[in-house]
């Protein structure tokens, strides 16, 4: 075979060998832990399908780790044995935890180092707020902002002699006492039932009303913090003893 005819069979092998590197080589794999399931989970796969049938440099995997305070003591133990996710989801619980690891890549600096420039005015500033560190960087990005919803019984509002509430007027938490006391006096069991007080009731409370429930901003500028929950005007009769 000459030397000319043995370069180019060289040539194609090599373009071949190249050509089926490419065709078969796998996207990158990027590993991320949530806590949402039943419809929730349902639309955090479909965003995860949606993105890994637009293109085949990356496939996310998806995988829910159970609540909210289980998938933060996965990641942290996970961190541990050097097996952490690329992606987590943690509450708003754990944003300090998360700020004071150590082991994450703060989002503002993530986008800095990769040559992001980002207007984070065109967000939500009070969710994107609650995720800054004291000097004003957003360290974790908001994926899901819940809203407190409250559900009354029609019937039982009835049974109780108690008029509907208004679709566009609020009504006060005395009022709202006033009402569960007639509830209970017409033999409900409970006239109120509600979960994550902290967060619907106190967090809510403060914020609608402009109340720091506790000093240095909340805790925002240091860990020395003490609650004001018992020295604000207005919590003492939203919150009796």
């Amino acid at each position: 075979m000459s030397k000319v005819k043995c370069f180019w069979l060289i040539m194609a092998i090599m373009m071949l060998i190249s050509f089926a590197g490419s065709a078969f080589a796998k996207p990158i794999e990027i590993q991320w832990w949530h806590a949402m399931r039943g419809a929730r989970g349902e639309v955090v796969q479909k965003i995860v399908d949606s993105f890994n049938s637009s293109q085949s440099d990356y496939r996310v995997v998806a995988t829910y780790k159970g609540a909210y305070d289980e998938v933060v003591n996965a990641g942290v133990a996970a961190v541990r044995a050097g097996k952490q996710p690329h992606i987590l989801q943690s509450f708003e619980v754990g944003t300090q935890t998360m700020m004071l690891s150590g082991a994450i890549y703060p989002v503002y600096q993530l986008m800095a180092d990769k040559g992001y420039k980002i207007d984070w005015s065109q967000y939500l500033q009070p969710v994107l707020s609650y995720y800054m560190n004291a000097d004003g960087h957003l360290m974790s990005m908001p994926f899901n902002s819940s809203t407190p919803v409250m559900y009354y019984n029609v019937d039982l509002f009835k049974k109780a002699g108690i008029p509907m509430l208004s679709k566009d007027q609020p009504i006060t938490w005395d009022e709202l006492g006033e009402i569960t006391g007639k509830l209970v006096k017409s033999g409900v069991e409970g006239g109120l039932v509600t979960a994550w007080q902290s967060w619907t009731q106190v967090e809510n409370y403060s914020a609608i009303h402009n109340i720091p429930f506790a000093s240095r901003s909340n805790g925002y500028e240091g860990l020395d913090t003490e609650l004001m929950i018992n020295k604000r005007k207005g919590y003492q009769s939203y919150c009796p003893s």
